[in-house]
């Protein structure tokens, strides 16, 4: 009995990145530290492209965010692309998106690690957005091309957004933000985390300020991100 061929990923625009070959994101290595679960992809897909010697910040934050977060927030990642800084965001609504749009407002490129196959956009109307970031940055993804996003995902797929990035920045988070969890990897990682600090009564904020308490950096500009990704990357590269 014939059987249906898999599909070019070529015709698609997609590029296949292979564990150990060029072009496979060099941070991801550090992930076999971690749960052998939690370990470097094998093979992750892509649409776009990555050079060498990128400066990349991580920025995440809350799906339900207040209009001036979600404001902030695009205009910091726009500042940072117009430094030559490559964002960092999970394509998610609220702060990850506005994210994502400041930096291609900025001129300048942007790195989207999905929670899907590159196949299924979530969310769906951020279909427009993945494209924008597919020509001017970066959709990657762990996960088989037409793959729905499941609620586990998430939180795995946020490994690999606190691990392609010397510094991860919250901008805000709640309590039970997913953002919590890319900065507890980061930390893993040795990588460095940062918050925005926010009014302690806000619950907006609770995740964030927490950050805070147990030792992320205080951010409340752009400079302040520039100053610490130099810090972080630096101390990369000594290694």
């Amino acid at each position: 009995m014939d059987r249906k061929p898999p599909f070019d990923p070529a015709e698609r625009g997609i590029r296949v990145l292979i564990r150990g070959e060029a072009g496979y994101p060099e941070g991801f290595d550090d992930l076999r530290h971690l749960d052998p679960r939690e370990g470097p992809p094998v093979l992750l897909q892509m649409r776009g492209e990555l050079f060498p010697g990128e400066k990349y910040v991580t920025l995440v934050g809350a799906r339900r965010s207040d209009p001036s977060t979600l404001e902030r927030a695009r205009r910091w990642a726009r500042r940072l692309a117009e430094e030559g800084v490559v964002v960092v965001s999970g394509l998610a609504r609220g702060v990850d998106g506005a994210c994502h749009r400041g930096a291609l407002e900025g001129g300048g490129r942007t790195v989207a690690l999905l929670g899907s196959g590159l196949g299924c956009i979530y969310p769906p109307e951020h279909e427009e957005l993945a494209e924008a970031i597919a020509q001017r940055g970066a959709l990657l993804s762990e996960f088989p091309y037409g793959m729905k996003p499941r609620p586990f995902h998430f939180p795995f797929r946020n490994r690999l957004l606190a691990a392609f990035s010397p510094l991860t920045v919250v901008v805000q988070a709640g309590a039970q933000s997913g953002a919590l969890h890319t900065a507890e990897y980061a930390q893993s990682l040795g990588r460095g985390v940062a918050a925005l600090p926010g009014p302690v009564e806000d619950p907006l904020y609770e995740g964030s300020n927490r950050l805070l308490q147990e030792g992320a950096h205080p951010v409340t500009s752009v400079e302040d991100i520039l100053f610490l990704w130099r810090l972080y990357a630096g101390g990369r590269e000594r290694d």
